[in-house]
């Protein structure tokens, strides 16, 4: 396995056991959440990106982001305020968290890793 490739490995890994400490604490919490988007072929990404709704180099393409729906008294909650609780959660898992709900525009649903 080249370094590169077992180097994303590892960070997929990372990614995927911190989105489990959240979902942990959030269903610890009373929070109702369950998972959206995960993995986006490349080629889907630049197209979300030719039509405005993503951009091309999304962290979804490497298996690095997730996007997740949480409802309220089941009721699926669309505004990125609505978020901010796993958002400033997430974000102290890890050093390479990063929530959605902090783009220039936002995407509250929307849970990351990038490299430090």
């Amino acid at each position: 396995m080249a370094q590169s490739n077992s180097r994303l490995v590892q960070q997929q890994s990372d990614f995927a056991l911190a989105l489990a400490k959240l979902l942990i604490e959030a269903g610890k919490n009373d929070k109702t959440v369950t998972l959206g988007e995960v993995l986006r072929p490349s080629i889907l990404a630049r197209w979300y990106a030719r039509i405005g709704i993503g951009i091309a180099a999304s962290q979804h393409s490497k298996n690095l982001a997730v996007d997740l729906r949480l409802y309220v008294e089941g009721v699926y909650q669309t505004k990125t305020p609505d978020y901010r609780w796993l958002g400033e959660r997430w974000e102290r898992l890890d050093k390479r968290a990063r929530w959605g709900g902090r783009f220039m525009k936002p995407d509250g649903n929307h849970f990351e890793f990038i490299n430090p």
